[in-house]
């Protein structure tokens, strides 16, 4: 109540009145609105259309959910409705975005209604107005990945998403107008919709409605954080998507054989919020209905309004869906050939245990370790096979930058407009992989164990990309199983444990960061080796170390696993504080890069022709491209052209003997202004941490007799030691130059043969 009664008022959005201008207004209490239609009103309006309803009312509470891009109940309405945006309105209708989400995330009292399915209901009776709210636990979820959900930015996304969340109660939707992103703000959205929903019964008309719908992230008050810290939540950033209905020229309402009536949508929409001490995000959906002249709507209005209510239970899944729809489906003949048993559980096929693949990566699976999932592509939806590894890192991908690991996203307060970031790098040196050819022990994890990894927060005054504030618990590895890894989630950064780390730890015990901090990189970094080109293509072809063959001998010396998911783990943590869709731990071969782990990417290998990672191995500083489309080795790059990739930050993974193997990189289609120093850092140490573990792990694999009974490795099914007499090494170099022989011969073959056909 007090919470909206400066808020309901707004007049700031007017109308353009010139011309064909789009002009726009706010309702509710504002001058010259036209009141919501009441309960009333929707029966005197039924009885009026009595003639049109049967044929059509019958066909509409028929469709289902799945309607998309090419289907669309109401087509006049893409067709006849206009909008016409100027920068002056739009700057009134972002007013009245952040003015409405002030309103409805702001503490009021409402009136516990009842919890079912593990929904919570309220309700909020005022003289004018009758508001519902539902309330959810979502687990494993952040405020960026939902922000993200409800953008929405075109018709296809928006019947989408409305369709998976609301079902049937959702007929048809249009975006009239949808504002351009701002890379400093990437949680906003603006855009102007039209929506029709199902009515409360089949023989009512059924609702449509022309709104404004926006989102972003807030920083809460002071009292309002206080508050939040009594509910258990403990998150001083809120995100918000609200629905505001509003007026336009030339969108008026439909004509009467269309069987709809123009409704308003007022103090409607979602509020999140993230939980520090459950790693659960708490969704509450807000809808309200105006009751002029009478004293209650009705409870046919309730029930419509609980209907729509209960249908928040679907964002989970509709989030999953989300995320698996993304990922890039294989056909085929992409898949990994054929093995005798499955990659997960290892074991044997049988004429009962019969082999899938995983349309995602591509690997051989049983039945036990994969379920059919439903994702949409082109528009419509498939039931395809995913095993749970895929599905794993789509549920973790989701919870990556929740409060619960500390990844706070950037937050802006509606008045002030402004943003809260933080950043942080993680702390590291050799001693934390202290990697020896010559001396690997039995102990090598409870070395790693004694030895306290310590983080560095840093505060930056940047206000371009996400914040992250890096705060891992401390976990213990079991006995029986100890990590040859040092994992993310094991890394402890309270100031308690820097202090204590500093003052009793010696220098000798103790991991600290004590690089400098770098300055912010604002332009593409330079190059001194020369580009190569070639008839065949309009880009460099990949340069050449001058050590390629020892490097390549390193190469192939290494053990390329990620049993325990540790290194998928760093590339998700990586694409998610420097604000990437891509990230990547690629080790450089003689013709492809080898992708260890990899987010974003759907194959495992990718032509070293075309990778940038190959230019980040031919120097020991990193590789930082802020528009790919300035720097002159990258811009007819196919990653360039086709696939749009026009940031990117490697950093090379140098090994113990200084050999060169591949990079950590992470990479984006929106170009950047600067790449700051702490975002620098902490991708260095994500490198130095990975190449420490890739080299951990093939010490182990190497020496198995060093490493007793609790480091005992288990040889997969298709390994064949080879004679104790053949030197390993040069028989894989042998074979290597054998098959690059063999392929040049087949060049050559296939050149004369098409001198010959010419």
């Amino acid at each position: 109540m007090n919470g909206y009664s400066g808020v309901l008022d707004y007049t700031g959005v007017l109308s353009n009145g010139q011309g064909s201008g789009a002009g726009v207004s706010s309702g509710g209490g504002s001058r010259g609105m036209a009141p919501t239609s009441s309960s009333a009103d929707v029966h005197a309006e039924t009885r009026r259309r009595s003639n049109s309803i049967g044929a059509r009312s019958s066909s509409n509470t028929s469709v289902s959910s799945q309607s998309t891009s090419s289907f669309s109940m109401f087509p006049m309405v893409e067709k006849m409705y206009r909008v016409r945006i100027t920068e002056d309105i739009e700057r009134d209708l972002r007013y009245l975005g952040q003015s409405r989400a002030d309103a409805l995330i702001s503490e009021f009292d409402m009136v516990p209604l009842k919890d079912t399915k593990g929904i919570q209901m309220y309700e909020l009776a005022e003289q004018e107005f009758y508001t519902m709210k539902a309330v959810v636990m979502i687990p494993k979820s952040s405020i960026h990945d939902v922000m993200n959900l409800m953008d929405m930015p075109t018709t296809a996304n928006f019947r989408d998403t409305m369709g998976d969340i609301f079902g049937p109660l959702f007929l048809d939707g249009v975006v009239l107008y949808s504002a351009p992103k701002d890379v400093t703000r990437p949680n906003e959205s603006l855009s102007v919709n039209w929506m029709a929903l199902q009515s409360s019964k089949p023989h009512l008309p059924h609702r449509d409605y022309v709104f404004l719908k926006y989102g972003d992230c807030f920083s809460r008050s002071s009292d309002q954080y206080r508050q939040s810290m009594d509910d258990g939540m403990g998150n001083n950033y809120v995100g918000a998507s609200i629905w505001e209905s509003i007026e336009f020229d030339g969108c008026g309402p439909l004509p009467e054989s269309q069987n709809v009536v123009r409704l308003k949508f007022r103090r409607c929409g979602f509020v999140f919020e993230e939980s520090q001490a459950t790693d659960q995000l708490r969704v509450s959906f807000f809808l309200s209905e105006s009751h002029p002249g009478r004293g209650m709507v009705s409870n046919l209005t309730k029930a419509w309004m609980t209907k729509m209510l209960m249908c928040i239970s679907d964002i989970s899944g509709t989030l999953i869906t989300k995320h698996l729809s993304e990922q890039t489906l294989l056909n085929k003949n992409e898949f990994s050939k054929d093995g005798h048993c499955c990659f997960i559980c290892l074991t044997k096929f049988t004429m009962l245990r019969r082999k899938q693949h995983c349309r995602i990566c591509g690997d051989v699976v049983c039945g036990k370790c994969s379920n059919m999932k439903t994702v949409r592509q082109n528009g419509q939806n498939k039931e395809v096979r995913i095993c749970l590894q895929c599905t794993s890192a789509s549920t973790n991908s989701m919870s990556r930058g929740s409060t619960g690991s500390g990844l706070q996203r950037q937050a802006s307060k509606p008045s002030m407009l402004s943003s809260s970031m933080s950043c942080s790098s993680v702390a590291s040196s050799e001693s934390a992989y202290s990697y020896h050819e010559e001396e690997v022990s039995a102990d090598f994890n409870t070395k790693q164990a004694k030895q306290p990894i310590i983080m560095e927060e840093r505060e930056t005054p940047t206000h371009n990309y996400y914040a992250s504030q890096a705060s891992y618990s401390s976990q213990s590895s079991s006995a029986g199983g100890a990590n040859d890894m040092i994992l993310l989630s094991s890394i402890d950064t309270s100031a308690s444990t820097v202090a204590s780390a500093i003052s009793s730890g010696s220098s000798s015990d103790m991991v600290m960061l004590t690089k400098d901090k770098p300055a912010s990189i604002r332009e593409n970094t330079t190059f001194s080796y020369a580009l190569s080109y070639t008839s065949r293509q309009e880009w460099p072809k990949a340069p050449m170390p001058r050590n390629e063959v020892p490097r390549l001998a390193k190469v192939r010396s290494l053990h390329l696993t990620d049993p325990e998911n540790q290194f998928q783990d760093m590339v998700d943590v990586a694409a998610t504080t420097l604000s990437c869709s891509i990230a990547a731990i690629c080790v450089i071969g003689d013709k492809t890069g080898y992708l260890l782990a990899r987010l974003g990417l759907a194959k495992r290998e990718v032509s070293r022709n075309i990778l940038f990672d190959a230019h980040t191995i031919m120097s020991a500083s990193p590789t930082v491209v802020l528009d790919a489309k300035q720097d002159v080795r990258f811009v007819n790059n196919p990653l360039v052209t086709d696939g749009n990739i026009l940031f990117y930050a490697g950093v090379p993974l140098v090994t113990s003997d200084g050999h060169y193997v591949g990079s950590f990189s992470v990479a984006d289609q929106v170009p950047r202004q600067e790449l700051t120093g702490d975002q620098l850092i902490f991708l260095q140490n994500l490198a130095d941490l990975a190449i420490r573990g890739i080299e951990a792990n093939t010490a182990r694999m190497l020496r198995p007799e060093a490493s007793g009974s609790t480091l005992a490795v288990t040889p997969e099914p298709s390994y064949v030691p080879p004679p104790p007499e053949m030197d390993a090494a040069k028989a894989a170099l042998t074979m290597q130059e054998l098959l690059k022989t063999a392929y040049d011969t087949q060049c050559q073959v296939r050149m004369q043969v098409h001198k010959a056909v010419e």
